[in-house]
């Protein structure tokens, strides 16, 4: 009688690794990944600037209370107009730091098929360490963004997982980014998927600059 063959367990399937370059993803979803939009040496110096900027410990409405943000932030932009609500709290732009200006002119010469004066916004957020976090959401905001937002996401410092999910629970991806990699999220993106910055253990400090076009609706 001959032996039975234990079946093998299955590896969990965790989230697809987000490939470098430029993808065009079903019903108009489109995301470009730059694992080195910075050199290592000029990101490493980079960061260190960013750290020293005057960075803010804000709060937010959570289940109807003021609790503060899992990561200190901050929001640049062309003008006051620019201005935006979320979570029981406004952001006023503050105006923009020379290193932000000196990012946001590398971006619009990676992507120059977008007008130079598209990115007329940055939020700023820094990870202190691997408890500090961004939740799952998407930036979809018609009035204020567009139908189809193009937003540049650039990260100094540790690497960490940005996580991306379809809202149909279809697929996912998880891009590392850190260490002056980018990644441009445009066409409908925001509109079928979502993204989070989890927590991780042991995760040194990050600071993420996220880039995009504000039309002036509040």
């Amino acid at each position: 009688m001959s032996e039975k063959r234990k079946r093998e367990p299955t590896a969990a399937k965790g989230p697809a690794q987000g490939r470098e370059g430029r993808q065009a993803l079903p019903d108009g979803c489109v995301l470009d990944f730059k694992r080195r939009l910075f050199s290592t040496s000029k990101a490493g110096e980079t960061f260190r600037s960013l750290v020293s900027l005057a960075w803010e410990q804000r709060q937010i409405q959570v289940y109807g209370a003021l609790r503060d943000e899992p990561r200190l932030t901050l929001y640049m932009g062309d003008n006051e107009t620019l201005s935006y609500n979320y979570s029981g709290t406004t952001r006023v732009p503050v105006p923009w730091h020379p290193l932000v200006v000196e990012i946001k002119e590398k971006v619009a010469a990676q992507w120059p098929d977008l007008a130079p004066d598209h990115w007329n916004t940055c939020l700023l957020n820094y990870y202190r360490d691997g408890k500090s976090s961004l939740a799952a959401h998407d930036d979809e905001d018609v009035k204020r963004y567009g139908k189809e937002p193009a937003i540049a996401s650039v990260s100094f410092g540790s690497p960490r997982d940005f996580v991306m999910k379809r809202k149909d629970g279809s697929a996912s991806l998880t891009y590392s980014l850190g260490e002056g990699a980018a990644l441009l999220m445009a066409g409908l993106t925001q509109k079928h998927w979502k993204h989070e910055v989890p927590k991780r253990a042991n995760a040194g400090p990050r600071v993420n600059l996220t880039f995009r076009h504000h039309n002036g609706s509040k």
